[in-house]
C-alpha cells in the first residue's frame, strides 16, 4: 500500500467508521505467522482467515500488539473495499452538506442536522437574487435560478464550494430538471414555448426537445414543474392543448429524450399536477380535477410509462401541493391540506393499498418535502403556528417523535438530489 493510500485510509478511520480498531478489539481474533504462506501474516476473525498484505512491515516490528493488529486489519479491509469500489465505478463518500437552501436571495449549505451553515453564493449588486435550486443527483453540482430586476432569469450552475461553472440566460422565469446521470439539465421558459432546451453542466446548449404542436406546458407555480425519468428515457410534463387553462386543464405527457416523439398518458383535462418519478420508474400524479371539462374525482394516481394507472383512492377532502417517493419505492410523501384551505400537513400514502397517515399537523403552512437517503426521515420547509418564519424541519417518517427545526429563515431548499 502506498504512503498516499495509507494516509487516505487513516483519514477514514479518524472520521469514525462503524467498525474501527475499537470494534475489532472487542472481537475474538488470533494472529499467526506462517512462512509457508504468502502473505505470511494471517488474522483469523470470527472463523474467517484474512491475509494481511502488509506483512513486511510486521516483519520489521515483530509480533504486534492487539491494538496494532486491529488498526492493520481495518486498513487492510478498507483497502480491499476501496479496490472493489474503484472496480465498479469509483470511490464515493456521502456529501457532508446535503441541505442546500436560499435565505434572503443568498445560497447556503448545511449538514443534514442543520449544523455548519455556510454561505456559498450571494445575490448580486444589481439586485439579482437566487430564487430556486436543485442538487444534481450525484450531489456534485447545484443548479440555481437567479431572478433579475428586468424580469429575465439566469440558471447558474455551481460546485458545492460556490464556484460558478456555467450559466444559461433567458428572458423569463424558468422550470428545470437534472438528468439522472447529472450531465444535463432540461430547461423551459415562457420565451421558448415550443421547446424544452437541454444544456450541459457548463450551461452550453446540448440539444432541444419539441413539445407537441399547440401544447402549453402547465404553470409550474400551480401544477409543479417537469421531471426526468430515472432511466433517462423520458421527461414527464403536465400541460394541455391550446386553447386551455395551464393551471387547471393539464394532462400527463412523456417526451422521449432522444427526440423521437411523445406519449400522452392521461386524458380529459383532469388537472394533473406535482409529478414525481419513483426510483423503479413509476410516475405519481395528483388529479386536481379542476379542469373546465374534467369529470374525474380528486386523488393521487400512479402511472407507468405504457399508460397503466393505479388509483390510490379518491380524496375529496384533500388537496396536494407536492409529491415525493421514498428511496425504496414503498411510500409517497405529500404536502397536503383540506380542499379550499391552506396546505398545512404532511401525508404519507402507501402505493400498495392507498392507506394514508397524516404527520406534522401543527404548522400554519407546509411547502415542500424530501426523504432522507435512508428513508427514515422527512425533511420539509414550513411556517409553524407559533413562528410565521419559514424554516426547514425534520420528522420521523413513521410518525414517531415531534418535528425538529433544522434551519430557521429560508426561502426554499433541496436535499435529496433526485431529478
Amino acid at each position: 500500500m502506498s504512503d498516499a493510500t495509507e494516509r487516505e485510509f487513516a483519514a477514514w478511520i479518524s472520521e469514525g467508521p462503524d467498525r474501527g480498531p475499537d470494534w475489532l478489539l472487542d472481537q475474538a481474533f488470533t494472529i499467526s505467522r506462517d512462512a509457508a504462506q504468502r502473505p505470511a501474516w494471517l488474522v483469523v476473525l470470527r472463523g474467517t482467515t484474512i491475509p494481511y498484505p502488509g506483512g513486511r512491515f510486521l516483519d520489521r516490528i515483530g509480533f504486534p500488539t492487539p491494538q496494532q493488529v486491529a488498526l492493520f486489519v481495518v486498513i487492510g479491509l478498507l483497502a480491499m473495499a476501496a479496490v472493489a469500489a474503484v472496480a465498479v465505478g469509483g470511490l464515493t463518500r456521502p456529501d457532508p452538506n446535503p441541505l442546500a437552501f436560499i435565505r434572503s436571495g443568498d445560497l447556503y449549505l448545511a449538514a443534514a442536522d442543520g449544523s455548519g451553515q455556510r454561505q456559498i453564493a450571494s445575490q448580486r449588486s444589481d439586485g439579482s437574487r437566487y430564487a430556486d435550486l436543485r442538487w444534481s443527483p450525484d450531489h456534485s453540482h447545484l443548479a440555481a435560478e437567479m431572478d433579475t430586476n428586468d424580469g429575465s432569469a439566469e440558471l447558474v450552475i455551481l460546485s458545492p464550494d460556490g464556484r460558478q461553472v456555467g450559466s444559461y440566460v433567458d428572458r423569463s422565469p424558468m422550470a428545470f430538471s437534472w438528468s439522472p446521470d447529472s450531465q444535463r439539465i432540461a430547461v423551459f421558459s415562457n420565451d421558448r414555448l415550443g421547446t424544452i432546451a437541454l444544456i450541459g453542466r457548463d450551461g452550453r446548449a446540448a440539444g432541444a426537445l419539441a413539445l407537441p404542436v399547440g401544447f402549453r406546458l402547465g404553470a409550474a407555480s400551480w401544477v409543479g414543474g417537469f421531471t426526468w425519468s430515472p432511466d433517462g428515457r423520458w421527461i414527464a410534463v403536465t400541460g394541455c392543448l391550446s386553447p386551455c387553462n395551464p393551471k387547471a386543464d393539464t394532462n400527463v405527457v412523456l417526451l422521449a429524450t432522444d427526440g423521437s416523439g411523445y406519449r400522452q398518458l392521461t386524458e380529459g383535462q383532469r388537472g394533473d399536477a406535482w409529478l414525481a418519478w419513483s426510483p423503479d420508474g413509476r410516475l405519481a400524479t395528483y388529479r386536481t380535477c379542476a379542469g373546465t371539462t374534467s369529470t374525474c374525482l380528486p386523488g393521487v394516481s400512479v402511472l407507468t410509462p405504457d399508460g397503466k394507472e393505479r388509483d390510490l383512492g379518491r380524496r375529496n377532502d384533500l388537496q396536494v401541493g407536492w409529491l415525493s417517493w421514498s428511496p425504496d419505492d414503498s411510500e409517497l410523501a405529500t404536502v397536503s391540506g383540506p380542499v379550499g384551505s391552506v396546505v398545512d400537513r404532511l401525508t404519507v400514502i402507501s402505493p400498495a393499498d392507498g392507506s394514508a397517515i397524516n404527520l406534522a399537523g401543527t404548522f400554519a403552512e407546509v411547502f415542500a418535502v424530501d426523504w432522507s437517503v435512508d428513508g427514515r426521515t422527512l425533511v420539509f420547509n414550513a411556517s409553524s403556528i407559533a413562528d410565521p418564519t419559514v424554516s426547514i424541519w425534520a420528522v420521523d417518517a413513521n410518525g414517531g417523535g415531534e418535528p425538529r427545526q433544522l434551519v430557521r429563515d429560508v426561502d426554499t431548499f433541496d436535499s435529496d438530489g433526485r431529478p
